[in-house]
């Protein structure tokens, strides 16, 4: 699904962006191993010459697979803000357009949570006053805020 989505809004996809993937602490969202193996699979004409690729398609270990990915990532050079910025449109998107039509006031705290596991970027787009309750009426316009955002993000992304 995480490499699908990307093929689709025809955004680059990097080691660093998968490892950042594999690794967050919200599993529901995490990379799984079986989407990294097929990836790597598909590389092949890169399979020749990286060994690294090689040994994360033959590795049985679990925690062999994940030190392979790590290299991988830390192998490029690559903007890092960049690639975070990447994870977090993924998981936004897949996050908000997932809301029931109906919500509840727990979907709100749900996704305010979300944005707690991403670190609270600067760019955080709904950033109710200290002082206010959020209320259920908010919910309208909250979502209506993280699309307009996803799809800002996503441009910029695409240029990138």
């Amino acid at each position: 699904m995480f490499f699908q989505q990307f093929r689709i809004w025809g955004i680059d996809i990097s080691w660093t962006l998968v490892y950042l993937g594999a690794n967050f602490i919200d599993y529901e969202y995490r990379i799984k191993r079986d989407e990294i193996w097929e990836y790597a699979c598909n590389l092949e004409k890169d399979i020749s010459n990286n060994p690294l690729l090689s040994r994360l398609l033959i590795a049985d270990e679990t925690e062999e697979f994940y030190s392979i990915v790590r290299k991988l990532s830390e192998s490029e050079k690559i903007n890092l803000e960049f690639e975070k910025r990447k994870w977090i449109v993924y998981v936004l998107y897949q996050a908000v357009y997932a809301l029931p039509k109906n919500p509840s006031f727990e979907d709100m705290f749900t996704l305010s949570d979300l944005w707690g596991y991403l670190g609270r970027p600067e760019h955080y787009p709904w950033n109710p006053a200290k002082n206010d309750y959020v209320k259920a009426s908010d919910y309208d316009n909250m979502i209506n805020i993280h699309k307009e955002w996803i799809d800002v993000e996503l441009d910029a992304l695409k240029g990138g």
